[in-house]
């Protein structure tokens, strides 16, 4: 097998570089959805040769969607060195028993990981050492809440926690979500067509951003079915699922017009549907 590598360093800071990884990934073979099925089984084995082979013939998947993200403060290559640690990890975590296609959930984790380190590239740049750590204790405060009591976190709960002010809590999620918002806008005009011609396969369709897309909002839209309209954007809000990082519920308040409390008062109801209907691990499947 060639020695492609598909961890952090895929690429050096060259044009020639990224031109020739480009043309690597061209020549790996697509999976049929049957051989995906059993790479998946074999992954949850603990087969690293299945894993790599499933990463393989979804890295062009990985470059379609970077190229999204260009112009916001990473070089493409940096991109999809990014999108394909996403990619790994969705290979690692995928159960293939929902019936989901594999790149339906993996778009999820590149998309992720790659607005991640976005993120993170502005946060050197703008927020001090000390906020950083801040957010980061504030996220693990919220997570901790959250998994412990199968709902949302009080600001309130995460002040006691982080042994904080809730006014001093509130301000730094305000903090975070205004500087999260900023690099989180998409760039749609930067296609090229020399790597539109590296990427095609003369025997089978090229992967496109249409395709990727509509496969996973085919899946997110039985599950947001299953609410009214509101509900069912302030899920995909809270949740990230609409592109955007995940927002806050004071945002989604000053969003949609409404009270904080209304806010989640109508996130409840709506996860209490999805778990009366079986449908909240499927939203689980996307979330990780």
């Amino acid at each position: 097998m060639r020695n492609l590598k598909i961890t952090q360093q895929i690429t050096n800071r060259n044009g020639k570089s990224i031109e020739a990884y480009l043309r690597e990934v061209a020549k790996e073979e697509m999976i049929t959805p049957e051989e995906e099925v059993q790479l998946a089984k074999r992954v949850k084995q603990g087969d690293k040769f299945a894993a790599d082979k499933l990463v393989r013939a979804n890295l062009r998947f990985v470059i379609s969607v970077a190229k999204q993200y260009q112009n916001h403060g990473l070089e493409l290559e940096d991109l999809i060195n990014e999108g394909n640690i996403g990619l790994i990890e969705a290979a690692n975590r995928f159960d293939e028993s929902r019936g989901f296609k594999f790149i339906s959930y993996a778009v999820w984790w590149i998309r992720q990981a790659i607005l991640k380190a976005i993120s993170d590239k502005s946060r050197k740049i703008r927020v001090p050492s000390n906020r950083t750590l801040e957010a980061r204790r504030l996220a693990e405060a919220k997570a901790t809440i959250e998994q412990a009591n199968e709902r949302e976190a009080s600001i309130e709960e995460i002040a006691a926690v982080m042994e904080k002010s809730v006014k001093e809590v509130r301000e730094l999620m305000k903090i975070n979500s205004k500087e999260l918002s900023i690099d989180s806008q998409l760039n749609t005009d930067s296609d090229s067509s020399s790597m539109k011609d590296v990427l095609e396969d003369p025997n089978m369709d090229a992967p496109t951003d249409g395709l990727i897309y509509e496969s996973l909002n085919s899946e997110i839209q039985t599950v947001l079915r299953k609410m009214d309209a509101k509900e069912a954007k302030i899920i995909s809000m809270y949740y990230g699922l609409d592109g955007q990082f995940p927002s806050t519920i004071n945002d989604i308040s000053e969003e949609l017009g409404i009270s904080t409390s209304n806010v989640r008062q109508k996130k409840d109801k709506a996860l209490k549907l999805l778990r009366k209907s079986g449908s909240l691990d499927r939203l689980k499947t996307y979330l990780g």
